[in-house]
């Protein structure tokens, strides 16, 4: 049974907890395992400004009830998405572009996904600490070719 707090962060995935043995002794248990999927409102909050400042501020919220979950001895895997952060990098290179040319999309995706793994790694990673938790946090971004619509691109 996922416990409201597991339900409101988007636990997509429970591995069962396996104990091992060895000609009937116990002989490693480990934790159980969850993917947590972070969607819209663990990442920013309706009622306030676009900014990355504002994001980190609902990240580390969010941080905190990831940290419960780990205090109770879960190991975990965070996932999100970066839909409205890569259209404002997006949004912002078509703005200054008589400045500087725009980046690719795929470009824009991997910025988003570094600063939204900062963010909550940064702020994962102090709310553990404070549970005496000294666990690593490690943010990794995926690599998504978009070299078949980068061919039907047109130079302005």
């Amino acid at each position: 049974m996922l416990s409201a707090s597991m339900q409101t962060l988007g636990i997509i995935f429970r591995f069962p907890r396996k104990l091992f043995e060895n000609r009937g002794k116990e002989v490693l248990k480990m934790p159980e395992r969850i993917v947590i999927a972070l969607g819209g409102n663990a990442l920013q909050s309706k009622d306030s400004a676009p900014t990355a400042e504002a994001q980190l501020e609902v990240v580390r919220q969010t941080a905190e009830q990831i940290a419960e979950i780990s205090r109770r001895g879960y190991e975990m895997a965070i996932v999100h998405g970066n839909g409205p952060q890569v259209g404002r990098i997006l949004l912002a290179g078509e703005t200054a572009r008589d400045v500087v040319p725009p980046m690719p999309f795929d470009v824009c995706g991997a910025m988003s996904q570094g600063y939204i793994g900062y963010h909550i790694q940064q702020a994962l990673k102090y709310a553990l600490n404070i549970r005496n938790r000294n666990y690593p946090v490690v943010s990794l971004t995926t690599s998504v070719s978009y070299t078949h619509l980068r061919a039907h691109e047109t130079k302005a």
